[in-house]
């Protein structure tokens, strides 16, 4: 049952927020999305470390590497944004918890966010 499709600029970044990840879900993450956001992100560094001297091969290697990393890192970047906004969004719309389950939502997404399985999905 929506209620408010419209707003001020808040509930706008509030609703791209959300719609950016839903969309997200519908191509799953990445492949290696299951590490860890601080695992990531030193990767990335020991990648950097490694490329000026890596032989012509290596590089290739590492750049393949750095790419999919990047996309673990904007999907966390997403992931996180809709964090902030789902519990209010979903409250102003009349999203229950169940619902975020149906298209995808992980569990563990909901928790953070601070939605929640009982009370109207809030």
């Amino acid at each position: 049952m929506a209620r408010s499709h419209s707003g001020g600029p808040l509930e706008q970044a509030a609703a791209a927020a959300v719609r950016h990840y839903v969309d997200a879900l519908k191509t799953g993450p990445p492949a290696a999305s299951r590490r860890l956001p601080d695992a990531v992100q030193r990767r990335l560094r020991e990648i950097e470390a490694e490329l000026p001297a890596a032989t012509p091969m290596h590089e290739l290697q590492l750049v393949q590497e750095r790419r999919d990393l990047l996309a673990v890192v904007a999907w966390y970047e997403l992931e996180e944004e809709f964090v902030e906004v789902a519990r209010a969004y979903s409250r102003r719309h009349g999203i229950t918890y169940d619902t975020w389950r149906a298209i995808g939502v992980s569990a563990a997404v909901l928790r953070r966010a601070g939605v929640r399985s009982s009370g109207g999905g809030t």
